[in-house]
């Protein structure tokens, strides 16, 4: 009569390969997963968002294991996340671009649905700037010609 272990011991070359492939199939759909955040933060980069700065006001990710809080944000025109460390000091402030995301990151990203949420954040907060600039330049232009006229008229 075999004994459990004997049973057991005999099984481990089948789990063994169960476990390779399994953790193949995963390195090679983490793999997918990577290059497809790249493509994004390139498309996004290509667009030339002008260099402000922008962040997520609400977080993606956090991970409890170490407190860290995971969000996205607009730095210099680029797309990036940005990491806080357990206290939100300025020092524990880390961004990392897309194409450098974690699988595990990468896939709370998109679960989260916050990428679409921030772009059109990201949106709201560029016409906001532009009708802003638009007003400004409206006021000096019209300064500049008063001031040309004034000229016009000294000169007479």
């Amino acid at each position: 009569m075999r004994m459990s272990w004997e049973t057991e011991i005999e099984e481990l070359p089948k789990v063994i390969e169960i476990l390779a492939e399994k953790s193949e199939n995963l390195w090679r759909v983490g793999e997918r997963l990577s290059k497809a955040m790249a493509i994004i933060g390139d498309v996004i980069n290509s667009i030339g968002i002008p260099p402000i700065d922008i962040e997520d006001d609400e977080p993606f990710m956090e991970d409890l294991e170490d407190e860290s809080r995971y969000y996205l944000a607009i730095d210099d025109g680029r797309i990036y996340v940005r990491r806080y460390g357990g206290d939100e000091d300025e020092e524990t402030k880390i961004l990392i671009p897309l194409h450098s995301l974690k699988v595990k990151i990468a896939e709370n990203l998109i679960k989260s649905g916050r990428l679409t949420k921030f772009l059109r954040m990201v949106s709201r907060e560029l016409e906001i700037r532009a009708e802003d600039c638009q007003e400004i330049a409206e006021v000096i232009e019209r300064v500049i010609r008063e001031i040309k006229a004034s000229r016009r008229g000294d000169a007479k």
